[in-house]
C-alpha cells in the first residue's frame, strides 16, 4: 500500500517506521516544520513537504497524526474527497470530521506513544478502530501488518474508552509520581515496589480488578488506616487522594 502521513511528531513516527518495516511506501511527510518533516521522511526514505496544498491524493491512504486542535482545524480547510483518511486520535468523533473525505476511519492505538521510546515492532497494539462495514476488509489487513490489535468500537465506545485510557495510564503516572517524591524524602526507592506493581497488573489476566483488592481498606482496617492518614497530615495531595480511594474501596465492597 501506499501512504501519506500529516504529522511528524509520536504518533507520525509509530504509524511511518511500523509501515516502512513492513515494506509500505511511503510517498510524503507533512508538517508544517519543514525540519520536522524531513528528519520523519529520512527514516523512512519518504519526501518531505511544509505545504498542505501538495499533499497528494494519489496513494491507498493518508495517515492523519496531528493534535486533535489541528486534526479539527484541517478538516475545515481541507477535503480529500475519496481518497481513504486514517485519523489517529482518540477523542474526537469520526462526526466531526466528515468534511476531510467521504471515507473516514480512526484507527487509535491505545498506548502511551513517544517517537524516542518507539514500542518494538513485535509488539502487538491494542487499537480502537471506528470505521464503516466497507472498510473492515481493509483496515484489518493493514492492522495485521503492522502488529495493531484491532477492537472496531462505536464513536460512542472511543469516547468512553479514551476516558477510561486517560485515568488509567495519567493518574496512575501521577500517583506514581507522588508516591516516588514522597519514598525519595525517605531516602527509598521506587523500584522496590515495581514487583507488587507488576503482579497487580498480572492479576488482570485471569480475574478481575474486583476480585484482587487488597489492603486495610477493604478490611476495614482502622488503625492502620489512621497511621497512614498520620504519616500524611504533611502531604495534603496524598492525604485527600488516600482517603478518596478507601472511601471508594469501601462502598464497593461493602461487607
Amino acid at each position: 500500500m501506499t501512504f501519506n502521513i500529516i504529522g511528524s511528531g509520536n504518533i507520525a513516527h509509530f504509524f511511518a517506521t511500523r509501515l516502512y518495516a513492513k515494506k509500505q511506501i511511503i510517498k510524503s511527510i507533512y508538517s508544517p516544520n519543514i525540519a520536522h518533516a524531513k528528519a520523519l521522511a529520512k527514516l523512512v526514505h519518504a519526501k518531505a513537504t511544509s505545504n498542505i496544498n501538495k499533499i497528494d491524493t494519489n496513494v491507498d491512504a493518508i495517515i492523519i497524526a496531528i493534535t486533535d486542535k489541528a486534526t479539527l482545524e484541517l478538516a475545515k480547510k481541507i477535503n480529500f474527497k475519496n481518497t481513504l483518511c486514517i485519523y489517529t486520535s482518540g477523542s474526537i468523533s469520526t462526526l466531526q470530521l466528515q468534511n476531510l473525505s467521504e471515507n473516514l476511519i480512526c484507527v487509535w492505538p491505545v498506548y502511551s506513544i513517544t517517537k524516542n521510546n518507539l514500542p518494538e515492532l513485535k509488539s502487538k497494539i491494542p487499537t480502537g478502530i471506528v470505521c464503516d462495514a466497507k472498510n473492515n476488509a481493509v483496515i484489518l489487513k493493514l492492522c495485521k501488518q503492522i502488529n495493531l490489535t484491532p477492537n472496531i468500537i462505536s464513536n460512542s465506545q472511543k469516547e468512553i474508552l479514551h476516558l477510561s485510557a486517560t485515568m488509567l495510564n495519567n493518574f496512575t503516572n501521577q500517583l506514581l509520581s507522588l508516591n516516588e517524591i514522597l519514598l525519595q524524602n525517605n531516602k527509598l526507592d521506587l523500584k522496590i515496589l515495581l514487583p507488587l506493581l507488576q503482579n497487580t497488573i498480572q492479576k488482570i489476566n485471569s480475574s478481575s480488578p474486583l476480585q484482587n483488592q487488597t489492603g486495610p481498606a477493604i478490611r476495614h482496617d482502622a488503625g492502620t488506616i489512621a497511621a497512614h492518614q498520620n504519616l500524611l497530615k504533611n502531604n495534603k495531595t496524598l492525604l485527600e487522594i488516600y482517603k478518596l480511594f478507601t472511601k471508594s474501596i469501601q462502598a464497593m465492597h461493602q461487607q
